[in-house]
């Protein structure tokens, strides 16, 4: 689908939303870690440090990391990294 030719001033309003929503995720993964336990894991760390910063990591999934995996982590099944999909912004 393709956008719309944005203003100056809505390209500006659209990331200030964006970081917003970042920041609200950042306090929903802390609470979500926290309630679990996961918050002072290696991995827990990762996520909040990858959530608290600009720039987008390709490489970031999978999570929690093979190799890196904390004794904390609960067995969950996994997703390949390569199922998850990001083209023009929505997942396929």
């Amino acid at each position: 689908m393709a956008r719309k030719k944005e203003t100056k001033a809505e390209m500006r309003q659209r990331i200030e939303d964006l970081d917003t929503k970042l920041a609200q995720a950042y306090q929903i993964i802390g609470t979500l870690l926290s309630d679990c336990g996961l918050f002072e894991t290696t991995e827990g760390q990762r996520v909040l440090d990858y959530f608290s910063r600009d720039g987008y990591d390709g490489h970031f999934l999978p999570w929690p990391r093979s190799g890196k995996r904390d004794d904390r982590l609960p067995s969950l099944p996994r997703r390949e990294a390569s199922s998850l999909s990001v083209r023009n912004g929505s997942e396929k």
